[in-house]
């Protein structure tokens, strides 16, 4: 899941499925840190980031 708040990353965390955030949204890259894992500029980023993760696991 890609989300843009703390709000985001939470839901993801209860749902246990893997989050990454982007601060091209509503929340800061601070505010963000304190809540997910992994911090992104965009969805781009992102994006990539996931498919490089994905790559890992296989």
């Amino acid at each position: 899941m890609i989300g843009d708040t703390c709000m985001d990353i939470e839901s993801a965390k209860n749902a246990e499925v893997n989050s990454v955030a982007v601060t091209s949204g509503y929340a800061t890259h601070p505010m963000l840190q304190k809540c997910a894992s992994y911090v992104c500029e965009n969805a781009l980023e992102a994006i990539n980031y996931i498919k490089k993760s994905d790559e890992n696991y296989k």
